[in-house]
């Protein structure tokens, strides 16, 4: 396909499925732009007398950061539906996509388009059980999944919430907040225990809880158990 020099004053962002673009890898992806060139044109199609872009805005931004007044890009005519599974694909294999955004990307093309579990997983190159369990991350409060965002909290931290009711998912999180190089799996037993009191509705002492948790903890560090741990703060 030929590769087009276009006007970057003439590109419009599509819309991403990526929220932020962390400036500092923006610079350095510029700096490596500007020393060995674009190895890899963006892909953009025409919306009227402008273009938008479907796959590789990271690239559009750092040449702009360059100055550039041209960009090489492949011009492809695409419907929506197939721009979304270009974009799709595109960002899913990008690792700084994180998972929120990567949830919220299959559920997009899941409202707007009737795409089911499967047609996804197809579209994005990654399993239907990966798809899933992402889309499974919407399910949790805000707060956890602004962790989970930023890489504050393993997904299997995030796992071991699900089923949880809104309030038993923020103390769970009112724990992660006040201790220290909690384990993967002693969270999830915390988040089990949560679940057994959830489900029986009993009435319990939540400060009570809270201290005797921290206890073993603090117990289970003192002994030096060797479980992978993941900081939280």
């Amino acid at each position: 396909m030929e590769v087009s020099q276009l006007p970057v004053d003439r590109i419009d962002p599509g819309d991403n499925d990526r929220t932020e673009f962390e400036p500092v890898a923006l610079r350095e992806l510029a700096d490596s732009i500007a020393a060995n060139g674009l190895a890899q044109p963006i892909t953009v199609r025409p919306i009227g007398d402008r273009f938008q872009i479907v796959a590789g805005e990271r690239r559009y931004r750092a040449v702009c950061l360059l100055g550039w007044a041209t960009v090489p890009a492949l011009v492809r005519e695409l419907s929506d539906e197939a721009a979304a599974a270009v974009m799709l694909a595109e960002n899913v294999m990008r690792v700084d996509l994180n998972p929120i955004d990567e949830a919220r990307a299959y559920r997009k093309r899941m409202e707007q388009f009737g795409w089911c579990a499967e047609e996804v997983a197809e579209k994005a190159n990654v399993t239907g059980t990966r798809v899933r369990s992402r889309l499974a991350l919407l399910e949790l409060v805000p707060e956890a999944q602004q962790l989970i965002g930023s890489g504050q909290m393993a997904l299997g931290m995030a796992a071991a919430m699900q089923g949880l009711e809104p309030n038993f998912q923020r103390m769970a999180l009112q724990f992660l907040a006040s201790t220290d190089g909690v384990t993967v799996p002693e969270f999830r037993k915390l988040c089990g225990e949560l679940l057994a009191k959830q489900a029986t509705s009993a009435l319990f002492d939540w400060s009570e809880f809270m201290t005797e948790a921290i206890e073993v903890h603090l117990e289970e560090q003192r002994q030096g158990d060797g479980a992978e741990r993941f900081p939280v703060n």
